[in-house]
């Protein structure tokens, strides 16, 4: 089942009268503020983003035979603040999460954690929906998830058909 189905079920049970069937999924995630919207690359101007984002081109245009993402985010030392998510039957899951990334709302999006149990589900739904949305190597994005309080700008790269790579780049509190 993907987080779009069990919405869906949810949906269904409420509108018949049983609103609470399905205990976990409970608002404040179906009604969620938080809202996507992409950016365009020339949007990343400092030098830092810069590197970042010729290290996202690096990554796609990796040749050699396919590798671990893991190794290949260590061997262009980007490990410490990537974020990378594993794309399986319709949800993608996180499975690592580095220890330098800056503290953002991606941090709720740990290791081994249903995204429906964190803090904010609405913020990991809508996560959800951008990386399955992605292509699969055709070039990094630049997107924003914002709330009313909240906006997290990350750079994001499907670096296979099974594995995309987001790179949290700030926070900014409203």
């Amino acid at each position: 089942m993907t987080f779009e189905d069990v919405l869906q079920l949810e949906n269904y049970f409420a509108e018949q009268g049983h609103p609470g069937l399905i205990d976990d999924l409970r608002p404040p995630h179906s009604q969620s503020q938080w809202r996507l919207q992409e950016q365009p690359l020339e949007a990343l101007r400092s030098p830092a983003e810069q590197a970042l984002l010729h290290a996202a081109y690096n990554l796609l245009d990796n040749n050699e035979e396919p590798r671990a993402p893991l190794s290949l985010l260590a061997d262009y030392g980007l490990l410490h603040r990537a974020q990378l998510h594993l794309l399986l039957s319709g949800t993608a899951y996180p499975v690592h999460c580095g220890p330098d990334a800056p503290p953002s709302p991606m941090g709720r999006l740990l290791p081994g954690r249903d995204p429906l149990d964190q803090p904010d589900p609405g913020f990991a739904l809508a996560l959800q929906r951008h990386l399955l949305g992605l292509e699969s190597r055709r070039r990094p994005q630049l997107h924003s998830l914002s709330s009313a309080d909240t906006r997290q700008r990350c750079l994001t790269v499907r670096i296979s058909p099974r594995f995309v790579i987001t790179f949290p780049l700030e926070q900014e509190q409203a």
